[in-house]
């Protein structure tokens, strides 16, 4: 029997960026999971934010009236709210990883 079941990210904070391939990826943040790195739980001198930048493959379903959609690798993604971005972390670390003039929003970010 094989395990059919896929991840589950709760995105608080999310867009959905277009790549210079058209394909659509929803970026965004999510709660950090309690051990960091895996199987190691943080010791005290790490100075850990409670959130991770968190993106999907392509976009392959979603429904922007329940938020919920579905990647190409099988993962749902639930996005709360409105597409946002109130610390600057997501299009920071998109603009380290990506030229300007290739960064596509699908949404204006409410702050």
């Amino acid at each position: 029997m094989q395990n059919t079941t896929k991840s589950v990210y709760t995105l608080f904070n999310w867009n959905i960026l277009i790549l210079p391939s058209d394909e659509e990826i929803f970026v965004g943040l999510c709660n950090r999971p309690e051990t960091v790195p895996p199987f190691a739980p943080p010791d005290a001198a790490d100075d850990l934010l409670p959130f991770i930048l968190q993106n999907s493959s392509a976009i392959k379903e979603f429904n922007d009236k329940t938020g919920v959609g579905f990647d190409s690798d099988g993962s749902r993604y639930v996005l709360l709210g409105n597409a946002s971005d109130p610390t600057g972390m997501i299009r920071f670390s998109v603009g380290q990883m990506m030229k300007p003039d290739e960064i596509r929003w699908k949404y204006e970010f409410i702050d």
